[in-house]
């Protein structure tokens, strides 16, 4: 596995952190792209399904001719996406813009007259989407691509029995077996424009309201349809306006298809509402449905939550004897063994960790904070300096000169940190703690009208932040200004109380 797959567990953790201390935005880019479907359809299917079959294909041409670029994009940025990555996230990003033109043409097709629907349409695709899907953790990473193969899936099983179905109407030898047939295109057709409404429901993932409607339309096409009911329970649960209706259609899925990731569903359900032992039942249950080495994870996880930490790493040691080649699988184990100052046992995992993946960057980032903490710092420089020798993404580049440069202010070296805070400031990081740490370094450095400039920044971007009012009074107090030293300290006593 690739230290990308790591990084998607770990970048929410350091955007939010990002996020915290710089305000500049990724420049997006809107990309357009055309899509041709064609659809075969017999006399006795639907019109408006047949166009809609049309639809489908063309949107998944332009998703194709797309996803190219997309491939392209993410590897020039050191994250190539896998195929099923890239199918996942043209889904979650693609638009179609205008109107969809069908064109109708009776043909002849193996010595039988048929009607082919042709659609055409144009996509726009935002290329700030590709940004944001990468920078997802990996559960959420996960997710994604596992609903995305469960449409495309469903929607490819859907196709070929459509066209066995064809196959034995052409074939039948009475009205009665063709009118049984008739009813089950019906049904197979219901069942396609459910698995299209479930689909779209997740281009409105946030606006749950929209969402809803989608899944109650696909219900309404599908009564039975498990996967609806576990994507309308997550709705009811993130509007937050009604449990019991959650947890009815989380019952509902797992008695419809009692899989481990429907059981996974209503664990997390569960432990949001702190019903912590049919959490752990359920969690408990999708690892004997389905013992991956993500279930023990997920578990481990959850142990670690209710601080059963026996339990958690037995769960840990589990996902490694399951994946011993899994870098991301030692590195959650080395944070487990941080979180507990069990400095040995956490540094093998880590070294582990560079060993599988040693040419990238968030890797050496890691160890390098583990480091830091420890007051390791000779280590922890050398370890930073490697990320921002591999480092690819500006607000992780930022982020690596910023944690150097720290460590650098710790050892005393002010003008070292000051050349990374600078660097950190460039690249992305124009937060207040970035102007505060460099301030700190030019007061220690006798630099005072250059760290009454940084204070005054960091309270211009943090106007409720005292640490920047207090030194920046203690500055002008050594520059013999009492008048406006008085009036900082004034304020940061106002602030802290």
């Amino acid at each position: 596995m690739s230290w990308q797959k790591i990084f998607r567990a770990t970048a929410t953790a350091l955007i939010i952190i990002v996020s915290l201390l710089f305000t500049v935005g990724v420049e997006a880019e809107i990309k357009t792209y055309d899509g041709v479907g064609r659809y075969v359809m017999s006399d006795f299917e639907n019109q408006d399904i047949a166009k809609q079959r049309a639809r489908y294909r063309a949107e998944k041409d332009a998703q194709k001719k797309a996803g190219v670029y997309v491939k392209s994009y993410s590897r020039s940025i050191n994250s190539e996406l896998t195929d099923n990555e890239v199918s996942a996230v043209m889904n979650q990003i693609t638009n179609i813009v205008g109107e969809v033109k069908y064109d109708r043409k009776i043909e002849t097709v193996d010595g039988e007259q048929v009607i082919i629907w042709t659609a055409n349409l144009t996509a726009n695709i935002d290329t700030n989407g590709i940004y944001e899907f990468i920078k997802r953790d990996e559960k959420d990473k996960v997710t994604i691509v596992q609903q995305n193969e469960s449409f495309q899936d469903a929607i490819a099983k859907n196709e070929n029995l459509i066209a066995e179905l064809k196959t034995q109407y052409k074939n039948a030898k009475t009205q009665a077996e063709k009118d049984k047939l008739v009813d089950r295109l019906k049904q197979l057709d219901r069942d396609f424009l459910a698995e299209q409404k479930l689909e779209e429901s997740h281009k409105f993932w946030g606006n749950y309201k929209k969402a809803l409607k989608l899944c109650n339309e696909a219900l309404e096409l599908k009564p039975n349809f498990a996967k609806a009911y576990i994507y309308r329970g997550d709705c009811h649960s993130f509007m937050g306006h009604n449990d019991d209706l959650a947890l009815a259609d989380f019952n509902k899925a797992i008695e419809l298809e009692p899989s481990a990731s429907n059981y996974h569903q209503r664990a997390y359900f569960y432990k949001d509402l702190k019903n912590y032992d049919l959490a752990l039942a359920d969690y408990t249950k999708a690892i004997e449905l389905e013992p991956s080495a993500s279930n023990y994870r997920s578990r481990a996880f959850f142990y670690d939550y209710l601080k059963n930490y026996d339990l958690a790493l037995a769960d840990y040691n589990k996902m490694i004897e399951l994946e011993p080649d899994d870098a991301i699988s030692y590195s959650y184990r080395a944070d487990f063994y941080k979180e507990f100052k069990n400095y040995d046992l956490a540094l093998a995992d880590y070294k582990k960790v560079i060993e599988l993946e040693p040419d990238d960057a968030i890797v050496y980032s890691r160890r390098a904070d583990f480091y830091k903490e420890f007051k390791k710092y000779d280590f922890a420089l050398a370890d930073y300096s490697k990320a921002i020798e591999l480092d690819w993404l500006d607000e992780i580049l930022s982020l690596d000169y910023f944690k150097r440069g720290t460590v650098y202010y710790n050892l005393g070296q002010y003008e070292q940190a000051i050349k990374d805070f600078d660097e950190a400031i460039k690249f992305y990081l124009e937060g207040s703690v970035t102007y505060n740490w460099r301030g700190m370094a030019y007061y220690n450095l006798g630099q005072y009208g250059r760290a009454i400039q940084d204070f005054d920044k960091a309270i211009q971007l943090n106007p409720k932040g005292s640490f920047a009012y207090k030194w920046c009074g203690e500055s002008y107090k050594r520059l013999g200004i009492a008048t406006k030293a008085q009036a900082y300290f004034v304020k940061a006593k106002e602030l802290e109380a």
